[in-house]
């Protein structure tokens, strides 16, 4: 695809395995955008305004309409109203499909949001819908994990600013 590096197993939705893939696919990046490719009326998570359809895709697992948007040139790191990353989302809700499409395209597993928190603290031990044991929730931590393996060294994390909650 235009946008992802083909990772050495030859599945461009597959995430890199190596530091050199990773940067290949952070490479083809464009500027931080969101393409919205269909109306946020079509999806009541992201209906109120504060989120894009890359958002609302991560977080209900819809793979295809995120694929369309990443392929559209929907930067996937693109934050939330409250510096939530569509990886970020995925990871909190334990879509797979959706956390490995993210982290194929290059989402960067060392973000945080305001709080501090990282995809890992969304999907991990500690994360709201997080269950020991659960088929979905050990592959999102195995991904997230094997992701900052890639991703080393881990950059300077700096959090976001506190999000003006007014348009909360």
């Amino acid at each position: 695809t235009r946008f992802a590096a083909m990772p050495s197993s030859g599945d461009p939705d597959q995430p890199p395995k190596t530091r050199a893939e990773y940067d290949a696919a952070r490479s083809r990046l464009g500027r931080m955008w969101c393409a919205n490719l269909r109306s946020c009326d079509d999806d009541d998570s992201v209906a109120n305004g504060h989120s894009q359809i890359i958002h609302g895709d991560a977080m209900n697992g819809n793979i295809e309409s995120l694929r369309q948007e990443l392929n559209a040139g929907t930067h996937v790191d693109f934050r939330t109203h409250m510096t939530e990353t569509p990886l970020m989302l995925a990871a909190n809700y334990h879509r797979v499909a959706c956390v490995r499409l993210l982290l194929a395209r290059g989402a960067n597993v060392w973000l945080v949001d305001y709080r501090g928190k990282s995809a890992l603290g969304y999907g991990g031990p500690g994360g709201s819908y997080y269950k020991e044991g659960d088929p979905a929730s050990e592959e999102t931590v195995r991904l997230l994990k094997e992701a900052m393996l890639v991703q080393q060294p881990p950059p300077a994390v700096t959090r976001p600013e506190k999000p003006d909650c007014r348009i909360c």
